[in-house]
């Protein structure tokens, strides 16, 4: 039986091809790097504990990769080879490897990069599981071509354009099976639609979700029989025309009777006690039926537990909590806050999902209901952190608080955050003595550390890196002694409710504090016209240079310098220490490889230095990823955290070096301008202009365009400092744009023909010393 009638069909089509027409490039005459590795995807997309599997990666820049390597030891991979027949040798098979886990490997998402001649690719995740896996097999379009499985299965799977993938199982009466599809989890660029099938051919159920949620859809099956799960895209459109050219829509399905966790209340714990949590989800060992009913009209199940909460974090992040919740287009910016730990189900079928438990950050206070009115306020005694729920529709909750004149505290929700689809809302009142109320702030949306939805991170290119959230903040300074008030509720309270909206509301001291996320860096032109480019790597190349961004989070009113060096670097790359002032969010990290580097790659740490409350303080950085830049508005960019930050230096020869100030530190006065030298170090037969664009301009600090033309080794920037540039170090750096000859290798070791490739490069840095004006008394006469 067809899974759509004709017509349908063809206006689907259609629809594809529409895409296809307003996702292509604006401009094909975009601006690129020198090639570095990416690995786009890999298929499948996972494994079974204790098992071996054959993986094919796709992407750009894989000329001889040789290996694979894997964010846990007990993952490992071979390249696949295979014998001729006729000559009886053996070759390796290119970008497919066998793929080995050890039974010990803990189930969860990991990370695997591809190593070779352009370096050590970005990241894709890898999922190892507890249960049988099996391919996606063509032709399954149609429910009559339906691909049998086995309940307790995990398929891995690939749509394309204007695709439908089919699957059929067996089923018995009752039995609660949960019907997972993971797409954006698994780093994924797509919108899956899930439709259910009796017999018949007739539609039972069908489960779409907009966030970046696990796409379940909960089948308690009427009698026994055989069932029909059908997987299609929103858009009916290839990855490759909304996330870029290497970016297939994959997908994880599972079929499966095992432990779900929708949601842990409280949502957080005191760190190094054992307390009791409540875990509300489906197929609970042990749960017993809830009263709360999901939007989908399946109800929730809850089981009490006892969980020891760890003292501290763990050394290793976790990264597959943080990239399975909805944190919008970048993960949540880094905060105590956001610290905690990730938390399974053990069960005979296999672990549960895991859930994210945070760190509280004050003592706890649970809501207690009613509390939907201003007559029914719940008096807190701050500093607190109360725990509670926008459980019904309509639902308000109001919580009132003394403070004294002068006191400040941090108001901070945190809901969005903690992966669930909420918009909390925030008001803030003064109590007045006759029981009146007066409104003080409105408190929606906050943009942390001012990196936002439109903000350019060091000029980076629009929308890449996205620190957005739906959660309020505010610094809260008492106007005198009294009683405040907070009403809280979600921004779209009167449409819906649900027992899943949970949130923590912290009413806190502030905490002068910092957090560090590097970055791949990304040119200037990467705008809406150029976004059919893939995300890439960092390589430097010998003799050239190389760029990190670093994005600095700062919160609870730190506004001190931070001061940033790197660890870990190889023999013959330098990175010379960079300063971050108050004003500044971002930095830029300028690596340089001398002319004598070897080809090498692994983990760095940038480390970020500050003094807070008069005592040093030391952050390591924590790493980040673009996972798919993403083409139009409605696709934009996606991040998330990583495990590494990684770097890669080969032995090939950058085709130039552009330094700029003679590697020293340049001081001047404020109200000056002054003119810095220009150096060219042309290899090979690099004769082109080159072109010096300034991307960090300090505050009040601004240098102009400037071009050094062909065949010339020499010129000068001229630096203009405003009167209001602040005192102290200040970093300025410029991108070179020009022409360069490129041969790229070629997959048997031989280079390709020569071909003009316009690239924007990062280059060294310009230090400024910005000195106070001397005043008449200090002043000393010439001698």
């Amino acid at each position: 039986m067809s899974s759509m009638p004709k017509s349908i069909s063809t206006l689907v089509g259609f629809a594809a091809l529409l895409l296809l027409a307003l996702t292509l490039p604006l401009d094909q005459s975009a601006w690129a790097q020198l090639p570095a590795a990416t690995l786009s995807s890999i298929q499948p997309t996972g494994a079974q504990q204790g098992t071996e599997v054959e993986v094919k990666i796709t992407g750009v820049n894989l000329e001889q990769v040789s290996s694979l390597h894997f964010s846990h030891p007990g993952i490992t991979a071979v390249p696949k080879q295979k014998q001729n027949a006729k000559t009886k040798t053996t070759a390796t098979v290119p970008n497919t490897f066998i793929v080995s886990v050890t039974p010990d490997v803990p189930q969860g998402a990991y990370e695997v990069r591809a190593s070779g001649y352009y370096g050590v690719s970005s990241p894709r995740s890898f999922v190892i599981s507890s249960l049988p896996e099996v391919l996606e097999t063509e032709p399954n379009n149609q429910i009559d071509q339906s691909q049998q499985v086995q309940a307790g299965t995990i398929i891995n799977g690939v749509i394309s354009a204007g695709d439908f993938d089919a699957f059929q199982f067996k089923a018995k009466q009752g039995q609660r099976l949960l019907i997972l599809c993971e797409a954006k989890q698994i780093d994924a660029y797509w919108e899956p639609i899930l439709t259910l099938f009796d017999s018949e051919g007739r539609q039972l159920q069908e489960a779409r979700d907009t966030t970046f949620h696990d796409l379940i859809l909960d089948f308690t099956p009427p009698k026994d029989g055989i069932y029909t799960i059908q997987i299609h895209d929103l858009l009916y459109a290839d990855g490759r025309y909304v996330g870029g050219r290497n970016n297939p829509c994959f997908y994880r399905l599972t079929i499966n009777d095992g432990p779900y966790i929708d949601y842990v209340f409280p949502p957080a714990g005191v760190p190094g006690t054992t307390d009791t949590f409540t875990l509300f989800g489906r197929n609970l060992p042990g749960g017993k039926r809830t009263s709360d009913m999901l939007p989908c009209g399946k109800p929730l199940e809850q089981l009490t537990v006892q969980i020891d909460v760890p003292s501290s974090a763990p050394a290793e992040p976790a990264i597959e909590t943080f990239q399975r919740l909805r944190f919008g287009s970048m993960v949540a910016a880094p905060s105590k806050s956001m610290e905690g730990f990730e938390y399974r189900l053990p069960a005979k079928n296999g672990p549960s999902n895991s859930v994210f438990i945070g760190f509280a950050t004050e003592k706890q206070v649970s809501e207690n209901e009613p509390n939907n009115t201003p007559e029914t306020t719940q008096l807190v005694n701050v500093p607190c952190e109360i725990t509670g729920r926008f459980a019904n529709r309509g639902d308000r909750d109001w919580y009132d608080f003394k403070a004294k004149k002068g006191d400040v505290f941090q108001i901070e929700v945190l809901s969005q955050r903690l992966g669930v689809g909420t918009d909390p809302f925030l008001v803030l009142q003064q109590v007045k003595p006759d029981g009146t109320a007066v409104d003080l702030k409105e408190i929606d949306d906050q943009t942390l550390a001012g990196i936002g939805r439109r903000t350019r991170v060091l000029n980076t290119g629009r929308y890449s890196f996205n620190s957005k959230t739906d959660d309020p903040g505010y610094r809260f300074v008492a106007p005198a002694d009294g009683t405040y008030r907070i009403m809280l509720r979600d921004m779209y309270f009167m449409s819906r409710g649900d027992a899943r909206f949970v949130y923590r509301l912290s009413i806190r001291k502030e905490q002068p504090d910092f957090r560090l996320v590097t970055t791949t860096h990304y040119p200037e032109d990467l705008g809406p016209q150029n976004r059919n480019r893939e995300p890439w790597s960092t390589l430097l190349r010998r003799g050239g240079t190389e760029r990190i961004d670093v994005l600095v989070y700062r919160w609870d009113g730190f506004e001190g310098d931070v001061k940033l060096s790197v660890k870990g670097l190889p023999k013959g790359v330098t990175c010379e220490p960079t300063t971050v002032r108050p004003y500044q969010q971002t930095a830029a990290l300028i690596f340089k490889a001398d002319d004598t580097v070897n080809n090498w790659n692994g983990p760095i740490q940038v480390i970020g230095e500050a003094v807070i409350n008069d005592k040093p303080e030391t952050r390591v950085a924590e790493a980040s990823a673009v996972m798919s830049l993403g083409r139009t508005a409605r696709f934009i960019p996606r991040s998330r955290r990583t495990r590494e930050t990684i770097l890669s230096v080969t032995e090939e020869d950058a085709p130039f070096l552009v330094t700029i100030g003679a590697g020293k530190t340049w001081k001047t006065q404020s109200d000056q301008k002054m003119k810095v030298p220009v150096k060219v170090t042309r290899r090979g037969d690099f004769k082109e202009a080159v072109q010096l664009i300034p991307v960090v301009n300090p505050d009040n600090i601004s240098s102009k365009v400037i071009t050094i033309p062909a065949n010339k080794s020499e010129g000068e920037v001229e630096i203009t400092v405003n009167k209001k540039a602040l005192t102290g170090l200040h970093q300025m750096v410029f991108e070179v744009k020009t022409d360069v000859q490129f041969s790229k290798i070629k997959a048997d070791g031989s280079k390709a023909a020569p071909r003009k490739t316009s690239v924007r490069l990062p280059t060294t840095q310009i230090n400024l010393e910005v000195t106070p004006v001397p005043t008449e008394a200090s002043k000393t006469p010439a001698t």
